[in-house]
């Protein structure tokens, strides 16, 4: 690698990026600390925007830039302002209400927690390029669940390794002696080749220190990872869930910690094998009423969950595992911590490419959850926190609407971004089409199968009525059923799509249709 001195007198060093395929190391150094070290495609002869590197804690300073491609000497530029497009956050394929970082890469939810005031969300980010790669940690506050705002980045890369998926807690009775006044805490895996679990800390929400102790926990088996932790009331201490490989099987390892700093080893949850991803990465436990009691549910990225009991030590499982979340879009969803209403509220990664944009991917709606009365017990029921409603515009209803079989009804010519509700009566002969855009829905009364292209779903319980709500947003289509039993999101760019239903096999009554257009969740963008 070569390397240049520079005179650090702005604060923003912008990188060329691009879609170019090829990678190139890059690395910062400032008297021989380093600072940044990443893998950028570089630009060549073309700049399709450029990664902002924030060097405040340098200005003023001298620092040792290194790169496989010289080129990138040619190419820097420097800014006293972070730059952005003219466009942000009005871009052709930015989702409407569906949180997305202002450039670069997306994947899983981290550290979910309200702290003092506020809802914060940590993302893994690659802030160089759209793809992934040199994970830290992005975040973003709101006051509403809706309405973020993307803060600097939290989480850098260092001798631990990239910034892997992991928790927040708020440390309200400062159990871990770091802030007297109690602080956010931060629990995440270092992702070396033997990946550790560290721990970093806040009392503002805004600037982490990473533990001197780091790591807290040491290599269980190699490829542990994506630690979530919850506060044990009853037993005064925290809990943690933590994925470990067994050999060639998936496990949930549960551990002890009076401090968040020295952990104990509890017990073990297994899960699938190999391709069988059950309990595979991206834990989360927590419990929900069910009826007078109750109950854990033990989750794992892909959604699958099992619904079981925990006496502090051991999570004994009820139920094999179960699905409540469908398709292949949805991963690695986390539960907030200190829920102030007291709600257990999701939000996943959906796998929603914005392809030709600065950005990439982008997270689930939030998504309360609770138990519903499923045909043979108690099964996880996922619908949007009603804060969503905020963002709905005047609705257009249709009342009692009959169709032959072969008629369509066309309810919108070409909508962004909205919001849909079909109820379908209680006696039909006829089955559901309904057609957003280029993606169709398939609903047989009779029959109760619920499908998309290849792929079908049994909607619960035997009565033939059925709600369908569903969410439309510039990169994804997210669907609730049988009172959110049923959440099938789908990646689905498009700028806008045409909406209609159709009655095929027999006429077809529906009780209710109600239409509404989705107003932008982002500052200044239009609605």
């Amino acid at each position: 690698m070569k390397s240049v001195s520079l005179s650090v007198r702005h604060r923003w060093l912008l990188v060329p990026s691009s879609w170019n395929p090829a990678r190139y190391r890059v690395q910062i150094f400032d008297d021989g600390k380093i600072l940044h070290d990443f893998v950028s495609p570089l630009a060549g002869s073309a700049v399709e925007w450029w990664a902002s590197i924030d060097l405040a804690s340098s200005m003023g300073r001298e620092i040792t830039l290194l790169s496989e491609d010289d080129s990138l000497f040619e190419m820097i530029r420097w800014s006293d302002e972070r730059p952005a497009p003219s466009d942000l956050y009005r871009e052709p394929l930015r989702p409407l209400f569906h949180f997305s970082c202002r450039q670069g890469w997306l994947n899983d939810p981290n550290g979910l927690v309200w702290y003092r005031g506020e809802y914060h969300l940590f993302y893994q980010h690659n802030p160089y390029f759209t793809d992934w790669g040199n994970m830290h940690w992005g975040h973003a506050v709101s006051p509403d669940l809706i309405h973020w705002t993307e803060l600097d980045i939290a989480l850098f890369p260092d001798e631990h390794g990239a910034m892997f998926s992991g928790c927040a807690v708020w440390d309200r009775e400062n159990t871990s002696g770091l802030h007297s006044d109690g602080s956010m805490v931060l629990l995440y895996t270092g992702a070396k080749e033997d990946s550790t679990q560290c721990l970093a800390h806040s009392p503002d929400g805004r600037e982490f220190i990473k533990y001197s102790g780091n790591p807290v926990i040491p290599t269980i088996e190699r490829g542990n990872r994506d630690p979530k932790v919850f506060r044990d009331h009853a037993r005064d201490r925290w809990v943690m869930a933590l994925y470990v490989p067994d050999g060639t099987r998936h496990a949930i390892h549960l551990l002890s910690s009076s401090d968040l700093k020295l952990w104990t080893p509890l017990s073990r949850v297994l899960g699938g094998e190999g391709k069988d991803t059950f309990l595979f990465e991206c834990p989360d436990m927590f419990p929900l009423r069910w009826q007078d009691e109750e109950k854990w549910i033990l989750i794992g990225a892909d959604g699958q969950y099992l619904i079981g009991s925990f006496d502090g030590a051991v999570f004994m499982p009820e139920t094999g595992p179960l699905r409540s979340i469908f398709g292949t879009s949805y991963y690695a969803g986390q539960t907030f911590d200190s829920e102030p209403r007291g709600r257990r509220v999701l939000v996943g990664w959906l796998r929603s490419p914005a392809n030709g944009m600065t950005f990439s991917q982008c997270m689930s709606l939030p998504l309360e959850m609770s138990l519903a009365q499923g045909d043979d017990g108690p099964r996880i029921a996922l619908n949007p926190v009603s804060e969503v409603e905020t963002l709905w515009q005047p609705a257009k209803i249709w009342h009692e609407l009959s169709l032959d079989e072969g008629q369509r009804e066309v309810l919108a010519e070409a909508m962004d971004g909205f919001a849909l509700t079909i109820a379908i009566s209680g006696e039909n002969e006829g089955h559901l089409a309904l057609k957003l855009g280029e993606t169709e829905f398939l609903y047989g009364p009779a029959s109760r199968q619920f499908s998309c292209g290849e792929t079908s779903v049994r909607i619960p319980g035997q009565a033939p009525a059925l709600d369908i709500r569903i969410y439309g947003d510039r990169t994804t289509l997210e669907v609730f059923a049988a009172g959110g039993m049923i959440y099938w999101p789908i990646a689905d760019a498009a700028t806008s799509r045409s909406l209609s239903v159709e009655a095929r096999r027999g006429r077809l009554d529906l009780s209710m249709i109600s239409l509404s257009g989705m107003k932008s969740s982002w500052p200044g963008a239009l609605d």
